[in-house]
């Protein structure tokens, strides 16, 4: 029997990935958090994105959702981006949660996904706040990982408002939190501003 996944190292999983490996919910799962997931990420190649739209066409969610994961630097492909926009119709709010993440790293992304993104959180916020604390941790080091991916100079300026909205997950403090969210009120993306202002008006 093979060992799960989960005990090898970015490269031994991107091979085995590669050689046809199947994987387990579980261990997508587990692959699909900080700090493995940045590791796989860089592993991948423009060669890998035939057999990761496969895993990404995947029935299991967490494999889906693994796969559109690890795809993030490849997101300008026409290809990855047009299958996460076309299941998006039919997936549930879990993979949903994940190929929203993806969409927002696209650059040509349509205003019109971050409205529908902004309600899609509201309506599905147990899914979102699960995922955020799943992948970023809670309390400090969230928060920290959250910051780091905000402060990066190449986050495209519409995943802004997002991040924004991931604080009242990693937070615990509602006091804190809208601590926290207000500053963010000091962006000029119109987006920043409207997701904020109506998560403190839930928070209230």
């Amino acid at each position: 029997m093979s060992d799960s996944l989960l005990t090898l190292s970015p490269e031994k999983i991107v091979a085995a990935l590669r050689d046809g490996r199947s994987l387990t919910a579980d261990e997508a799962s587990g692959l699909d958090r900080l700090p493995i997931i940045d590791a796989l990420r860089t592993s991948i190649t423009q060669s890998d994105i035939p057999w990761l739209i496969l895993l990404f066409n995947s029935n299991n969610d967490q494999i889906a959702g693994l796969a559109s994961s690890i795809m993030r630097y490849h997101i300008v492909d026409s290809k990855v981006r047009e299958s996460m926009e076309t299941r998006w119709e039919s997936a549930s709010p879990y993979l949903r949660n994940r190929i929203m993440w993806r969409l927002l790293d696209s650059a040509e992304l349509n205003s019109d996904w971050n409205i529908r993104f902004i309600e899609f959180i509201f309506t599905n916020r147990d899914t979102f706040d699960s995922f955020n604390r799943h992948f970023f941790g809670t309390g400090r080091q969230g928060l920290q990982e959250l910051r780091k991916r905000m402060d990066n100079a190449l986050t495209p300026a519409h995943k802004e408002s997002i991040y924004w909205l991931c604080i009242p997950s990693i937070e615990p403090d509602i006091d804190q939190a809208k601590v926290l969210l207000t500053k963010g009120l000091q962006s000029k993306n119109e987006f920043t501003h409207h997701a904020i202002q109506r998560q403190l008006k839930a928070l209230s």
